[in-house]
This record gives C-alpha cells, structure tokens and sequence, in this order.
C-alpha cells in the first residue's frame, strides 16, 4: 500500500475520537459534527476501495485498527 493512501487513512484518528466522545464518554456532539464523521469515513472507504484488492486490504484494516487504538488511548472511564 501506498505512503500516501496510509497517511490519509491515519489522519481518521480525530473522526474516530469524535465519534466515540460522544458514545463512550456522553458529550454532546453536534449534528454538523456527526455529519463530519460520517463524511470522513465515507472518505476512508472511498481511499480503501480504490486499491481493488477485494472490499478491505489487509494493510488498510491495520491501519484502520492503528487509528481506533490511538483514538481510545486517550479514553479515561473516570471522565465517563
């Protein structure tokens, strides 16, 4: 997989950490910005799907799975 394809789907990181404040830690987030989120994951599809290797390329799915672990490292239940 391409540098640049990784590095777009690494910078998801804040829309995850956007979307899980408001399902892990109770925040309120705005529809405009969960029309973000989705916006920006419909993007990340758009970026895996463009490689051709079958729905998911297993390089995507790691980086993906790099980005969720980033998102919750930050996440302190005692905040929850």
């Amino acid at each position: 997989m391409p540098l640049a394809e990784v590095t777009a789907i690494v910078w998801v990181a804040p829309v995850l950490v956007t979307a899980l404040s408001g399902v892990l830690l109770h925040e309120r987030v705005t529809p405009a910005a969960w029309a973000s989120v989705i916006t920006g994951l419909i993007g990340v599809r758009v970026i895996i799907g463009l490689r051709g290797g079958g729905v998911f390329a297993f390089h995507a799915l790691s980086a993906l799975g790099g980005d969720f672990q980033c998102a919750l490292s930050d996440y302190d239940p005692a905040f929850a």
